[in-house]
């Protein structure tokens, strides 16, 4: 037979088991919520800080980019991706007619230029273009009547772009 004793004392050890949980849940979100609100502060305005994967999907497929598109004067579309043999060239398609055609340049170690401010390149590929306010609109809202398309093996192929979540306040 159990004394009430012995029922008080299971009492308090479950008691005390479930607030050491509860203390150890909380504190496991409140490291998680400071590097959430770190990141996310770095993706707004920046500079980001080198070696920050906040924000970072790193691409492994020819047809797979990140953007982020110039908020300042000069409206500016970032992309960032693929793969280091392709795509070769970028366009740009608005309602069925192409906008713009640019080369991508390949990024190597030693250049610091990415889609978000201040970071060691993390993709193969670097294109930017001048867009307006509708086609910035269009890309953020994944409107059909605009597409990215890349020179992927002789052929045009849509690229499969994602937000990079970084946004840039003004060019430079």
């Amino acid at each position: 037979m159990v004394s009430i004793g012995q029922n008080a004392r299971r009492r308090r050890v479950f008691f005390l088991a479930l607030s050491t949980v509860a203390v150890i849940a909380l504190a496991f979100f409140a490291i998680w919520a400071i590097g959430e609100l770190r990141c996310r502060s770095q993706m707004t305005t920046g500079p980001n800080f080198p070696g920050s994967d906040c924000g970072y999907h790193l691409t492994t497929a020819p047809e797979a980019f990140r953007y982020a598109i110039d908020e300042g004067s000069q409206r500016l579309l970032y992309l960032s991706g693929g793969t280091a043999i392709a795509p070769e060239q970028i366009r740009l398609v608005w309602d069925g007619s192409v906008v713009a055609v640019r080369p991508t340049v390949v990024l190597e170690a030693d250049r610091n230029i990415d889609v978000c401010r201040n970071q060691p390149p993390r993709d193969a590929r670097w294109w930017s273009a001048d867009v307006n306010d509708d086609i910035a609109r269009a890309i953020r809202a994944s409107d059909p009547r605009v597409r990215l398309e890349g020179m992927i093996a002789g052929q045009w192929t849509v690229l499969r772009v994602h937000d990079s979540g970084c946004l840039w306040h003004g060019h430079g």
